[in-house]
């Protein structure tokens, strides 16, 4: 399934405004919100946890955290993340602004996380 079509299939059916909610963990973050907006979402999300492993327990050489043994990749979020957040929603901004046939472009695009203060969310909207 493409994005194009789950959106598709999504703003067929909606009857409220549609929002992509876009991952942080690729290396081109435009593709997707390009694709999304074009397919009638109002909006696009910038971003969700970021991927990433905590740290190695140098005795086992295991990623942390280990539950019994096992591991697996985590989510990375709060204050930290911030400059990415700000830097994929700029990406997103930009190529709607650019290359998007979606007509309200600079004003659909949202970065969320992390933001305690009216200043800091204000930071995330385009």
């Amino acid at each position: 399934m493409c994005i194009q079509e789950v959106c598709g299939w999504i703003n067929e059916k909606a009857s409220i405004p549609v929002w992509a909610k876009m991952t942080p963990n690729i290396t081109d973050i435009t593709f997707p919100a390009r694709t999304a907006l074009n397919a009638g979402c109002e909006g696009v999300a910038a971003i969700n946890t970021i991927q990433s492993v905590m740290g190695v327990n140098l005795k086992t050489l295991r990623p942390e955290p280990s539950v019994e043994g096992y591991s697996t990749p985590g989510g990375y979020s709060s204050v930290a993340v911030k400059p990415i957040a700000l830097a994929k929603v700029n990406s997103c901004v930009r190529c709607t602004a650019d290359k998007c046939e979606h007509s309200f472009a600079l004003s659909c695009c949202q970065a969320f996380g992390a933001a305690f203060t009216g200043g800091s969310f204000a930071e995330r909207r385009s």
